[in-house]
């Protein structure tokens, strides 16, 4: 009978957890006849560098500026002339290692899930890329004296905003989106300072935004979360702080998304996909897969408001050398995938004592939201929990990753020329402190 108590009670909290992670987060966004979605960041911002096209047409009726979808070699006087012309990828002049951005794949995913969820789209959208590679978030804030991203993100609202006046139409900013992080893990950033940027960046943002078109919906993030931090450490010279890659702007990305989920939702973490030779930027297939995941989670948090967190732990059993650890899962069950993101030891955790790894003898699912780990020794509370920390490189096949997802690409998909892809939300990388 106790036990038969136990299970009833285990679905009870099952079904409050699954309320929690489909219920709304905030007021649902309602479309304007233009719909502007900024797109910032860092060097994957701004596409692929394998100088390989793919969305030479305008699937639906998005739009960018006249010039060029990234606005980084804009002048001044180019905020005054520039006009709307279809979202067309192409080879960005004067840096021809650049190619398909994300926006071609945000555009077609976000505008097929509308049509497909509720029968018809009749708005637009309108993107423009205001990032630069290889630049630090105190490059990209407000007020920063060394670059023009932000001001030329601002002049970008204030003039698509004119341009809709001017044809007569309603106009609204739904969201931003941030692909970010590799500069400020490469010069270990403390985490702590890159979230109060990061903060400050998306009430800045939303506060201009607001000044210029007077809308009164918010303006949130909408972000990835990077995992190249082998590479960078690779790339530096030996010293104290570089005794181990540092994955604590990836946690901070997550984390963020956990604490402010109203602010900040985590579209994906980055690495299932495929890096280019350089394990730092992506081919033009996955830039665009990128972008169709980016696509989603606006359809769904930002149009529907409903919440999007992130696979993570929840709860914590600890018996003697055993752990199992339950987990929020968007879409159950949970799976170990080894096909998309290859094998690697114990499906990418790790677990610490102090400063000493333990040794994991086991790791295998047991129910369609627990993991339940073997161990060489006591797991103890305040022992340290990592997924994702681990790898040579970038990417599905040698980098920082692990093989948990969800499986919500049973059902929500995106097809790129003939290669259909499952939309799955992947498990981010994590750190986090066992009870």
């Amino acid at each position: 009978m106790k036990e038969k108590l136990k299970f009833q009670y285990k679905k009870i909290i099952a079904a409050l957890v699954f309320v929690a992670s489909t219920s709304t987060i905030s007021a649902q966004f309602t479309f304007s006849d233009l719909n502007h979605i900024i797109g910032y960041g860092q060097s994957l911002s701004l596409g692929s560098v394998d100088q390989c096209v793919i969305s030479t047409t305008q699937k639906y009726n998005s739009l960018m500026f006249s010039k060029e979808l990234r606005t980084l070699d804009y002048a001044d006087a180019d905020f005054s002339t520039v006009t709307f012309v279809p979202l067309v990828e192409k080879i960005w002049v004067n840096h021809t290692n650049y190619a398909e951005t994300p926006y071609s794949g945000m555009s077609e995913m976000l505008i097929e899930t509308i049509i497909k969820e509720n029968g018809s789209f009749d708005k637009q959208l309108f993107f423009h890329a205001p990032g630069k590679g290889g630049t630090s978030i105190t490059g990209l804030n407000k007020g920063t004296s060394t670059t023009k991203t932000y001001d030329y993100l601002v002049r970008g609202v204030q003039r698509a905003k004119d341009l809709a006046s001017a044809e007569g139409k309603t106009y609204k900013v739904p969201c931003f989106t941030w692909i970010h992080g590799e500069q400020d893990l490469s010069t270990y950033m403390p985490p702590a300072t890159y979230k109060n940027l990061l903060t400050q960046l998306q009430q800045d943002i939303q506060t201009d935004v607001q000044q210029i078109n007077g809308q009164t919906e918010a303006v949130p993030c909408i972000l990835s979360q990077t995992a190249s931090f082998n590479r960078y450490w690779m790339l530096r010279t030996g010293s104290a702080v570089d005794s181990l890659p540092n994955a604590k702007i990836s946690v901070a990305l997550y984390q963020m998304a956990l604490e402010k989920p109203d602010k900040f939702i985590l579209a994906t973490t980055m690495y299932p996909f495929i890096y280019g030779l350089d394990n730092v930027h992506q081919r033009a297939e996955y830039a665009k897969l990128v972008g169709a995941y980016f696509g989603y989670a606006i359809k769904k948090a930002v149009i529907d408001g409903v919440s999007l967190l992130p696979i993570h732990p929840i709860q914590y059993t600890r018996n003697g050398n055993e752990l199992i650890v339950k987990f929020h899962v968007p879409v159950k069950p949970l799976t170990l995938d080894t096909k998309q993101v290859r094998f690697i030891d114990h499906y990418g955790f790790d677990i610490y004592h102090g400063s000493e790894k333990t040794t994991i003898l086991s790791a295998e699912l047991i129910s369609e939201d627990e993991v339940k780990f073997i161990c060489s020794q006591p797991v103890q509370a305040g022992d340290i929990l990592t997924y994702g920390i681990n790898g040579l490189t970038t990417g599905a096949l040698n980098g920082a990753r692990g093989n948990l997802r969800d499986s919500r690409g049973e059902q929500i998909t995106f097809t790129i020329n003939c290669t259909t892809h499952k939309l799955h939300n992947w498990c981010p990388v994590f750190s986090e402190t066992i009870k």
